[in-house]
C-alpha cells in the first residue's frame, strides 16, 4: 500500500470516527418518553391524544392505552391529556440522557365516559386498521402474516363515502365493478371478481348489502382467505371484503346527517345510541337512512330505506350478547345492460352513455334482511368462546332492458326475473392464549356450518330496432309486461350446505418471530330439484364434495411493532357442480368436477414508524389457480377441467401524518393477470388493468380562529383492461379527481364534496358508464 493511500485511509478512518461520534453524542442527547393511560375505573384509555406542552411532540395512545415519544432532548416537560368537557390532566416529566422515562397516568374519567368524548371527537387515524376479525383473534397488523386494508370511519367521514362502490375505491388495489349504488356490489381483488358478502366476518347472502350508515370500517383481506372464512361456492382467491357494523357504546350521544347535491340526490341519516339500563348493562344503537336520486341519464331513479338495530347485554362479567338486525329496501328505475358489435373500445359507446333506453316505468325491487346474534363468553384468563348465528333474505325483483348496439342501430330485448335468496350460518370457535415453555401460543379452533337456499324464475323477449340518433320509442310498463307475457319462463333454484372445522395458531417462537399455522376442512353438498319429478333432485347437477386449505405464514419483526418482513402460503378452493364433457364420440356427457384450488406465495413487509405517523406495506405476491373449467376447443358446446390461471403482482400501501392535521394515503397495484393454456392462453383476465392508484391527501386547521376547517384532494387511476378474455374490446384508462373542503366543530360538521372534478367520461365492467361531475353538501349535527 503506498503512502497516498494510507493517507486516505487513515483520513477516512477518522471521518468515521467523527459522525460515530457526532452520532453517539445526539444519541446520548436523547431520551424517551413511554407510558400508558388508564380510565378512573383502571382500563386501557384508547386513542386518547397525549402532547409535550411547547413542543411539536404529540400521539395518539394505541388500543392498549399505551403511548411512546421517541428522540426528546433531556430536560424537563409538561404531559398534558385534554379531553372535551373534562378537566385538563398535567404531569411533569424528566427526561435524561439515553435512557426511557415511564409516565403512567389515570385520567378522572370513567372508560363509559372516555367513550363518549372519542365518538364525539373521532380520534381514529386513517391509519388504523387493529382488527380482530381479520385473523379471528387478537393480532396486530405487523405480527399477521396477511395484507389487509382498511377503510376505516374516518376516511369515509373525509371523502363523504355514501355507497360502498366508492368507498372501496380507497384500497389499494381494488378495481369497483361500477355497479349501480345499493343494487349489488362488484369488484375485483388482486384480479378476481369479489362481492360484499361478509358482514362481521359471517358469511352472508350475495344480494345483501348495508347501507353506509351502519359500517364502522370495511376490511379488505388480500389473498386466498378460505382457510378462516371458507370456499362458499365463490371464486376468493383474490381476497374477501368484511363489513364490520356499528355497535352500541356506553353513553348517550349519535348524529343527524342531511346530504344533498347533483342529479337530485338527497339523503337522510340517523344515528343514536343511548344506555338502555342504569348501570350500562344493556345498551342499543339505531341507526337508519333514506335516500332518493335521479339518474344522470335521460331515465332512471331510485328510492331506499334503511335501518338498523344493534343491542349489547353483558350479562355478567364473562358473558355478553350481541344482536344486531338490518331491514333494507330499495326502488327504481336501472340502467340498461349493454352490449356492442363491431368495437375494439367502450368508449366508442361514449354517445349513448346518458341513454337509458328504458323508462321510469320499468323498475326494480330489492328488499333484504339480517339478524345476528353472537355471545361472546371468558372460560378464564386464556380462552374465550364466541357462538354466532346470523341469517339472511334477499329478494331482487328487477325488470331489465338489453341493449345490443351495432354502429347506429338498437336492437332491444327485455326481461324480469325474481331472485329470493336464504341464507342462514351458525359459528362456534375458541380463543386461547397461553405459553407451552417460553413461547406463546394464540390457537384459534372452530367450527362452520352454511346453508344457500336459492330460487329464481324469470322471462324474456325481444322487443324492438330502431337508430339511437333518434328518440327511443317510448317503453311503458303495460308494452312491457305484454311482451314478456307471450314468451316462455325459465326457473331454477338449489340448496347447498356446508360443515367446516379449522384451526390457527401464531406460535411466537421468539417476541419477535411469529409463526401461522392453519388449516381448514370443508365438506359441501349440493341439491338441485328435477325439472321433470317433483320433490325429487337432479342427478347431473346435485353434488358433494370436500376440500383441504392451508395457510403458513412467517413474520419476523425488524423492529418490535415498528418494523417487520413476512410471508406467506395461503390455499383457497371454489366447488364446482358437473360440467359437459365429450364423450370421445361427439356426444355430451355431465362429468363431475374436481373443486377449484388456487395458492398464494407472498413477500412483503409492514412498517409503523416515528410514533405510528408512517405506516407502510409492500409486498409482491403470486397466485395460481388448476382446475378451471374451459371451452373444448374441438366443440364449444363442451367444457374441460385443465384450466390453469395466474394473477402476479406487486402492491404499496402508504399513510403518513407528518405534522398535526395533515394526513396521506397512497395505494398502487400493478397486476399481471393471465390465463397459461386454452383458447385463452397468453391473454389477460377480463377486468384486470396493469396498474391502479388510489390517493388522498386532508388538512384541518387544529389552533387558531379557524380550528376545525379542512380540505381534501385525491383521486384514482385505473390503467386500461379488457372487456373479455378474448381481449378484443378494450375499456381505456381513466384518472378521475376528488376534492372536499369542510369545517367542524364539536356539535356539527360542514362539508361539500365534489367527485369527477374534470368531468371525466368513462366506463366500468359489463358495459356500465359511470357518472359525471357530481357535487354533495353536507351538514352533519351531534348530540
Amino acid at each position: 500500500m503506498n503512502l497516498k493511500n494510507q493517507r486516505i485511509n487513515k483520513f477516512t478512518l477518522l471521518l468515521c470516527l467523527f459522525f460515530s461520534a457526532l452520532i453517539v453524542q445526539a444519541q446520548q442527547n436523547n431520551g424517551k418518553i413511554k407510558g400508558t393511560i388508564t380510565t378512573s375505573d383502571g382500563d386501557p384509555a384508547s386513542f386518547v391524544n397525549v402532547i409535550l406542552k411547547n413542543t411539536k411532540f404529540g400521539v395518539f395512545t394505541n388500543e392498549d392505552g399505551v403511548f411512546e415519544f421517541n428522540k426528546v432532548k433531556s430536560g424537563t416537560y409538561t404531559a398534558q391529556i385534554s379531553l372535551t368537557g373534562y378537566e385538563t390532566l398535567e404531569e411533569q416529566v424528566t427526561v435524561t440522557e439515553n435512557a426511557t422515562t415511564p409516565l403512567n397516568l389515570q385520567l378522572k374519567v370513567s372508560n363509559k365516559e372516555l367513550q363518549e368524548v372519542i365518538v364525539t371527537n373521532d380520534k381514529k387515524k386513517i391509519s388504523s386498521k387493529e382488527s380482530v376479525y381479520v385473523a379471528r383473534m387478537p393480532l396486530k397488523n405487523l405480527e399477521n402474516p396477511q395484507v389487509y386494508s382498511v377503510i376505516n370511519s374516518k376516511i369515509i367521514e373525509q371523502q363523504v363515502l355514501t355507497n360502498f362502490d366508492d368507498a372501496l375505491k380507497s384500497a389499494a388495489g381494488v378495481v369497483s365493478g361500477g355497479s349501480e349504488p345499493g343494487v349489488r356490489s362488484y369488484s375485483y381483488l388482486r384480479g378476481f371478481d369479489d362481492q360484499a358478502f361478509y358482514r362481521d366476518g359471517k358469511m352472508l347472502g350475495n344480494w345483501t348489502e348495508n347501507d353506509m350508515a351502519n359500517i364502522e370500517n370495511i376490511e379488505v383481506i388480500k389473498g386466498p382467505s378460505g382457510t378462516l372464512f371458507g370456499g362458499h361456492g365463490r371464486a376468493n382467491y383474490g381476497g374477501i371484503i368484511n363489513r364490520i357494523t356499528k355497535k352500541p357504546y356506553a353513553a348517550f350521544g349519535g348524529n343527524i346527517n342531511y346530504i344533498t347535491g347533483s342529479y337530485g340526490y338527497n339523503r337522510l341519516t340517523a344515528d343514536i345510541n343511548s344506555p338502555l339500563s342504569k348501570d350500562s348493562t344493556f345498551l342499543g344503537r339505531v341507526n337508519t337512512a333514506y335516500r332518493k336520486e335521479k339518474s344522470f341519464q335521460d331515465y332512471g331513479w331510485a328510492e331506499s330505506f334503511f335501518v338498523a338495530p344493534a343491542f349489547t347485554y353483558k350479562a355478567s362479567d364473562r358473558l355478553q350478547f350481541i344482536v344486531e338486525a338490518d331491514i333494507y329496501k330499495i326502488n327504481g328505475a336501472g340502467r340498461p345492460y349493454l352490449n356492442a358489435d363491431g368495437i375494439t373500445n367502450v368508449s366508442e359507446l361514449d354517445p349513448v352513455r346518458k341513454l337509458s333506453f328504458s323508462s321510469n316505468e320499468i323498475t326494480f325491487e330489492k328488499a333484504s334482511t339480517i339478524f345476528s346474534v353472537d355471545a361472546l363468553y371468558k372460560l378464564s384468563d386464556q380462552w374465550t368462546s364466541t357462538t354466532s348465528f346470523g341469517h339472511s333474505y334477499s329478494l331482487y325483483a328487477p325488470n331489465y332492458v338489453n341493449a345490443t348496439i351495432t354502429g347506429q342501430q338498437v336492437a332491444r330485448s327485455i326481461g324480469s326475473a325474481r331472485y329470493d335468496i336464504d341464507f342462514t350460518t351458525i359459528q362456534q370457535y375458541l380463543n386461547g392464549d397461553f405459553k407451552i415453555g417460553k413461547m406463546r401460543n394464540r390457537l384459534l379452533v372452530g367450527v362452520d356450518y352454511l346453508r344457500d337456499d336459492e330460487i329464481y324464475v324469470g322471462g324474456s323477449a325481444n322487443y324492438d330496432t330502431f337508430n339511437y340518433t333518434t328518440v327511443a320509442p317510448y317503453m311503458s310498463k303495460q308494452d312491457f309486461d305484454k311482451a314478456i307475457q307471450t314468451n316462455p319462463s325459465w326457473n331454477g333454484g338449489y340448496v347447498n350446505d356446508r360443515y367446516s372445522i379449522y384451526f390457527s395458531n401464531v406460535l411466537d417462537i421468539l417476541p419477535q418471530l411469529h409463526l401461522m399455522t392453519s388449516l381448514r376442512y370443508e365438506y359441501s353438498k349440493e341439491m338441485s330439484p328435477s325439472a321433470t319429478v317433483p320433490n325429487a333432485e337432479d342427478p347431473d347437477f346435485s353434488f358433494d364434495q370436500g376440500a383441504w386449505t392451508p395457510k403458513f405464514g412467517l413474520v419476523y419483526e425488524i423492529l418490535p411493532e415498528q418494523l417487520a418482513v413476512f410471508g406467506n402460503y395461503l390455499g383457497g378452493n371454489k366447488n364446482i357442480n358437473s360440467f359437459l364433457k365429450d364423450d370421445g364420440t361427439g356426444n355430451g356427457t355431465m362429468q363431475k368436477a374436481d373443486p377449484e384450488k388456487a395458492t398464494q406465495w407472498e413477500l412483503g413487509f409492514k412498517s409503523s414508524l416515528f410514533q405510528n405517523r408512517l405506516t407502510l406495506m409492500a409486498s409482491y405476491f403470486d397466485i395460481k389457480v388448476d382446475n378451471k373449467l374451459r371451452m373444448d376447443p374441438n366443440n364449444q358446446l363442451f367444457s374441460l377441467q385443465d384450466g390453469t390461471q395466474k394473477n402476479k403482482g406487486f402492491e404499496l400501501e402508504l399513510f403518513a401524518n407528518p405534522f398535526a392535521g395533515f394526513d396521506i394515503m397512497l395505494g398502487y397495484a400493478n397486476l399481471d393477470a393471465t390465463f397459461l393454456n386454452g383458447t385463452d392462453a397468453g391473454k389477460h383476465v377480463a377486468y384486470t388493468p396493469k396498474n391502479t392508484i388510489n390517493y388522498w391527501l386532508s388538512y384541518t386547521v387544529k389552533q387558531g380562529n379557524a380550528k376545525g376547517l379542512g380540505i381534501g384532494f385525491g383521486g384514482n387511476y385505473r390503467g386500461d383492461s379488457f372487456l373479455s378474455s378474448s381481449n378484443t374490446v378494450t375499456i381505456s384508462k381513466v384518472h378521475t379527481l376528488n376534492a372536499s373542503l369542510f369545517y367542524e366543530q364539536a356539535r356539527y360538521r360542514i362539508a361539500i364534496k365534489a367527485d369527477n372534478l374534470t368531468d371525466e367520461a368513462y366506463w366500468g365492467n359489463f358495459f356500465n358508464p359511470q357518472s359525471p361531475r357530481t357535487v354533495k353538501a353536507s351538514l352533519l349535527v351531534k348530540f
